[in-house]
């Protein structure tokens, strides 16, 4: 499937598949990195502005035959008002834009998967997104498309066809007790996801620069809450450590992550939700 098809079955695709290929393409895309980029995955995925920064454009190129959009484009790109919000250097915008595109073409392979798992051609795909759009009459959908409005009428009827020969085909898969699976990925959120949510947390980088000044950092920082409360919480020791990274937008997720790790490695205490510098 080319980007412009992509487009059109992405704009007007149900929300919540909206929704997963976003998802997936950010998650795959970070698992690349990850494994090619690392230092470049880190800078990225724990930025506190990195998910707010990445915006999903899909933009006509053209007017059609019958004065409606044309020629579309999928593009993921930073989005200007927020960094017009916002303070970062240009260098981090150019990594980001970098990931924007790494993630834009991962999008594309996904809704072409999508597709052809199905039984439709890429311009049927398209073609039955726009369908089911209400508001969407036949010489938009056919602008859309590019093509003329019979050649989308054929399209829709073929579609119909194919629905119904999969209805049949279930039906006597039912009939005679063949189980089928319907292997779609459901497991995504409802809003934006923080890019470390994305991730794998058994595959976050432990090894890395700033984990190792943020972990020789934690056990110091206990002793400094301890200052202003007898009991410190695990949630008062991020609070203070966020702030002291502030400067270098670490998320709050990566903050608490390597709290935990610290935990574990026996460097600070907890008990409960007190934490104390190891004895």
């Amino acid at each position: 499937m080319d980007n412009e098809t992509a487009a059109v079955g992405y704009d007007h695709a149900p929300d919540h598949y909206r929704l997963l290929w976003k998802q997936q393409a950010l998650g795959e895309t970070l698992d690349e990195w990850h494994e090619s980029r690392h230092n470049d995955f880190e800078t990225i995925v724990y930025n506190r502005h990195s998910p707010l920064l990445i915006d999903i454009k899909t933009r006509p190129n053209a007017t059609g035959q019958y004065g409606y959009d044309t020629n579309f484009e999928l593009s993921l790109e930073i989005d200007q008002e927020i960094v017009d919000q916002i303070t970062v250097d240009d260098s981090f915008l150019d990594l980001i834009a970098e990931f924007a595109t790494d993630a834009q073409e991962r999008m594309v392979e996904l809704i072409t998967t999508t597709q052809e798992a199905s039984q439709f051609s890429a311009k049927e795909f398209a073609a039955v997104m726009l369908y089911q759009k209400e508001m969407v009459n036949e010489h938009r959908a056919a602008d859309a498309l590019g093509v003329t409005t019979g050649t989308y009428w054929g399209k829709v009827g073929r579609i119909k066809d194919k629905i119904e020969a999969a209805k049949l085909t279930a039906r006597l898969c039912s009939d005679i007790g063949l189980k089928t699976t319907d292997d779609t990925d459901r497991n995504y959120t409802t809003g934006n996801a923080d890019l470390v949510e994305l991730f794998e947390a058994d595959s976050y980088p432990t090894e890395t620069e700033l984990s190792g000044r943020i972990q020789s950092i934690i056990p110091i920082t206990v002793g400094e809450v301890e200052q202003y409360t007898d009991t410190p919480t695990t949630d008062d020791l991020i609070k203070h450590l966020v702030e002291k990274y502030e400067h270098e937008s670490v998320s709050t997720l990566r903050i608490r992550y390597e709290v935990e790790r610290a935990i574990d490695k026996g460097s600070i205490e907890r008990d409960g939700e007190i934490v104390r510098r190891a004895e």
